[in-house]
């Protein structure tokens, strides 16, 4: 229909202001080693976005096919009482390329705009003093300090009409906005080390310590710290480490979002499968039995069923074969005060190695080991997921997942809501190794220098745990989390001209529990054939190209994104996070082949 829910305004107007004064500390001048200075800043930003979209309401299209004919032979509503209008659907206006097109007396009655502003302040002031607080007594080097203040305020607030928190809009849900503010205090600090310099064998060996104190309106206090370490025993080798601390408070949306309300499709288990339902051909009278031999459901569903109160030979069966798995539930999420705060541990370790022999290239080696793991992260539970975790986790196959009673189920024994508000999910962990390679060399044709640059970098992934409540999953090495990433950037610059070529590598992968993804399959909607879901992911490479010329004031920039026009791979999403079969997130291209001047 012309008109429903067409266009979407948004408006978004961002400003921002800061201020600051810095200078020395002349009056520090005999404390320490000197060289004192101080800077303080405040800042303050603003973000308003306002959203709107026209469409059809629910109520107004159900009032006006509540219709009847006057005795003039005209289409009338029976309930007139809010200046409803009859939507006489079957005129000729309404089947016509382009869509149905919407009388002026019915667009105005059925016609209605939901409505949207969210406005997100914050205040920061900083503040510090440094200086080179002490010599060390072994190489009279300084040590430089810091030692500063942070305060931010944040708030967040949203001005919704009836339409948006009543969720009046055919198609769309309750949204009531997100409403709050908090406050943040931190106190920080950093010191450098010089331990030693100019030495045999230790041309410098340097520590650095830095530490913070944060403070939460919400949240109890909390420290966190960074230790860095480089030694470079000669010029051309330098080993680095690091080991560090972070902590996250929920953010206000997370924080203050109020209740959404939404009716989605889920898949409830517990429903008696179809193939196990027996009913009588001869007698449509007859009860529909089950057939126990023909439930392919896994042992764990069934149990899980049972302990939660459901009985799984039961709950559809007596609706006959109309009854499916696929039910409409209301969803509720949004945010909460009782989710608990991130923190998290990252460690990492490596070197980077430079030729030393010969002027006439540089060449240049890294590689960088990193570990890192959060705990307590704050993540928003899809539905499905949240049904899953219930009744089919093979980590608690007795049904006593705590997901369970985010789960609530009506006469009929259907689901009909579930509870997908902000929890905190547990551990999550990212270990690997990053390896670097850069060669560059100069080459004089003419009068003129020719530049050449080679950049390859790669990322070995070896553990993507997410650990959720109880259950464990490692990703690597699945379509999601591939092991092996890869960038490779060559770039020629001559003159006023430089051309560069660009490849990214993404290896492929496959889901480590098949699951429903057997060979055997199920018959495919409309055919007579089996399906087999795709469960895994070939090797991807994607091209970019692009020509600089820069000459005075003038620069100009063409390029070609995705070059061969190479399309993501397609799998199905009950495994892998994405949309029409695409897996998101990954680093695909979605767009094919692009230019640009």
């Amino acid at each position: 229909v012309r008109g429903d829910r067409e266009y979407n305004n948004v408006e978004v107007y961002q400003y921002r202001a800061v201020g600051g004064i810095t200078g020395n500390i002349g009056a520090l001048d005999n404390f320490g080693e000197g060289n004192w200075y101080y800077d303080a800043s405040y800042s303050y930003s603003t973000s308003n976005g306002k959203n709107s979209l026209t469409g059809l309401g629910k109520q107004q299209v159900i009032n006006s096919f509540d219709a009847t004919l006057d005795n003039d032979g005209n289409l009338v509503c029976v309930d007139q009482s809010d200046g409803c209008v009859a939507w006489d659907f079957f005129a000729d206006r309404m089947w016509q390329e382009g869509g149905g097109e919407l009388s002026e007396e019915e667009a105005s009655y059925l016609l209605i705009t939901r409505e949207q502003e969210t406005i997100v302040k914050q205040s920061v002031f900083n503040a510090f003093i440094g200086g080179d607080a002490f010599a060390l007594p072994w190489n009279n080097e300084p040590v430089s300090f810091i030692l500063g203040v942070e305060r931010r305020d944040e708030k967040i607030e949203s001005n919704f009409n009836d339409v948006t928190t009543q969720g009046l809009l055919w198609g769309y849900s309750k949204d009531l906005g997100a409403n709050g503010s908090r406050y943040i205090n931190e106190v920080f600090g950093e010191a450098i080390f010089p331990l030693l310099k100019g030495q045999k064998f230790a041309e410098e060996l340097t520590l650095t310590t830095s530490a913070r104190l944060t403070n939460e309106e919400f949240s109890d206090s909390e420290s966190t710290y960074s230790v860095k370490a480089l030694y470079r025993p000669v010029e051309y080798l330098t080993l680095r480490a690091t080991q560090g601390t972070s902590y996250r408070t929920p953010n206000l949306r997370e924080r203050f979002l109020a209740g959404t309300t939404g009716f989605n499709s889920v898949v409830d288990p517990c429903v008696v499968p179809e193939a196990a339902r027996d009913a009588d051909d001869l007698d449509p009278n007859a009860p529909i039995l089950y057939n126990e031999s023909n439930d392919t459901r896994e042992a764990r569903i069934i149990a899980s069923c049972i302990a939660n109160g459901v009985d799984p030979t039961a709950v559809g069966i007596e609706q006959g074969n109309d009854f499916l798995p696929s039910t409409n539930a209301e969803i509720v999420s949004g945010g909460t005060k009782n989710v608990k705060e991130e923190h998290s541990k990252a460690r990492t370790m490596g070197f980077v190695f430079e030729q030393p022999w010969t002027e006439d290239f540089d060449l240049t080696l890294s590689v960088t080991r990193f570990d890192i793991e959060i705990n307590d992260s704050i993540v928003e539970p899809g539905r499905q997921f949240i049904v899953n975790q219930c009744f089919d986790n093979p980590e608690e196959p007795d049904g006593s997942s705590a997901y369970c009673g985010r789960i609530t189920r009506g006469a009929d024994a259907s689901i009909d809501g579930i509870n997908a508000q902000f929890i905190n999910i547990g551990l999550l962990t990212a270990k690997g190794t990053d390896y670097n390679i850069r060669y560059e060399q100069d080459f004089l044709i003419g009068d003129q220098n020719l530049a050449f640059t080679a950049d390859l970098k790669a990322t070995r992934n070896s553990e993507r745990i997410e650990q959720i409540l109880s259950t464990i999953d490692d990703d690597i090495g699945e379509p999601g989390s591939p092991e092996w990433r890869g960038q490779a950037l060559f770039s020629l610059a001559y003159s006023d001209f430089t051309f560069r070529w660009a490849s990214r590598f993404i290896q492929g992968g496959e889901e480590d529990d098949l699951g429903d993804f057997e060979e055997d399959g199920i018959a495919c909607d409309g055919l007579d054939t089996t399906c087999r879901a795709v469960a895994y992911t070939e090797d991807y490479w994607k091209h970019d190209v692009s020509i600089n010329y820069s000459h005075d004031n003038y620069t100009v920039n063409f390029g070609i994104q995705n070059v061969f026009n190479e399309a993501p791979p397609r799998i199905d999403t009950d495994g892998s996070f994405g949309v029409n079969n695409i897996p998101l997130g990954v680093g695909y291209d979605l767009l094919g082949r692009t230019a640009y001047l």
